[in-house]
């Protein structure tokens, strides 16, 4: 699951490959999560353990951030998480036939999603701070992966 970003030109951006894994399975969470709430009937308890995950999974990113630039991964890698990060679903909506007919708010999953790009945009400013390090990191391999 790497959502490939490119910058306008048509060129791929370095991807954070420390990431990978976190991200798929914050990916995988939502998508279960948004399984579950889009079913008519749907199982409450499920749900709340499914937001719960989502909660986990995206804590966990936030939580890694600093091994993630240990591990080569700099400002354009953190810039291209971010990217992916915004393009996972975050939004879960109830729709029958062709009407939206209630938004559903889950303000621990919005928190977290909040959470989660601003512990990106701050390790973005800590791996600018660290230039020197990132600057053979990233000059290496292009794409933030270890040798």
């Amino acid at each position: 699951m790497y959502i490939q970003v490119s910058a306008g030109l048509g060129q791929p951006q370095p991807i954070c490959e420390a990431a990978a894994h976190n991200l798929e399975r914050l990916a995988t969470s939502l998508k279960w999560f948004k399984k579950e709430s889009e079913k008519t009937y749907g199982d409450p308890k499920r749900l709340k353990n499914l937001g719960s995950l989502v909660v986990d999974d995206a804590e966990r990113i936030s939580q890694r951030l600093i091994d993630y630039i240990d591990r080569g991964c700099c400002e354009p890698e953190l810039k291209t998480l971010e990217a992916q990060v915004r393009a996972l679903p975050w939004t879960f909506q109830r729709a029958r036939g062709t009407k939206v007919v209630r938004v559903e708010v889950f303000r621990n999953i919005v928190r977290a999603h909040s959470n989660v790009i601003k512990a990106i945009q701050q390790a973005q400013q800590t791996a600018s701070s660290h230039a020197s390090s990132c600057t053979t990191t990233s000059g290496r391999s292009g794409s933030g992966a270890q040798p």
